[in-house]
């Protein structure tokens, strides 16, 4: 379904299902972008949306953690994207917004 360019480290999709799960996958970072973004501009009463940032950010650390020791080291920007992921779901988780 989906396999490397001839570029190296980018991903395609050879079929309409991995085309499609690729647009899905994508379609739900930006959707946890744009929360993230509506969170920090109403952060008092975005608790319970940081919460699920939180959690949902440290199962793709958890994720991209794991697809390094199995899959080997990625490019630069990933290792990047990760830590950034690292630090906002610490600063979520402990750093709450007032009640």
């Amino acid at each position: 379904m989906l396999s490397p360019s001839m570029g190296g480290d980018v991903i395609f999709a050879e079929s309409i299902g991995g085309k499609n799960h690729l647009r899905a996958v994508n379609a739900m970072m930006a959707a946890v972008g744009i929360l993230a973004i509506l969170a920090c501009i109403d952060i008092k009463h975005s608790r319970q949306r940081l919460k699920g940032l939180c959690i949902l950010l440290f199962f793709l650390v958890f994720a991209r953690t794991y697809s390094i020791i199995v899959d080997g080291m990625p490019s630069y920007d990933i290792i990047v994207y990760l830590l950034i992921e690292l630090i906002m779901a610490m600063v979520f988780l402990l750093w709450p917004p007032p009640k």
